[in-house]
């Protein structure tokens, strides 16, 4: 059986991104992760900065290959927001500044 394509309406939290689509076509049975990356594509925007969440309930909706769209609960016209995380860090840039700074 063919999933069916899902419109969903994009909308930016917080302040206004660039680029960012006003609306996005998936499939029911198509990961959150496809979402993510073509969110990402469009908007020129690392997907590690990306936050996606329902708009009917704020929940948010997982960066995941085995987590599909119709599991989230979005249908077709569900608003997303997407908001920019900004400039994230790596765990060991953050270990070595915390643990190294205070022998320096």
């Amino acid at each position: 059986m063919a999933s069916k394509p899902v419109n969903l309406v994009i909308k930016p939290r917080g302040r206004t991104i660039k680029k960012l689509p006003t609306e996005a076509t998936t499939y029911l049975q198509g990961s959150t992760a496809d979402l993510y990356q073509r969110i990402a594509a469009e908007s020129g925007i690392s997907i590690h900065r990306l936050r996606l969440t329902k708009g009917s309930d704020g929940s948010l909706v997982p960066n995941a290959k085995d987590f599909t769209v119709e599991r989230t609960g979005l249908r077709s016209d569900s608003v997303v927001y997407v908001k920019d995380l900004g400039p994230q860090i790596a765990w060991r840039t953050v270990f070595i500044i915390e643990y190294l700074g205070p022998l320096l």
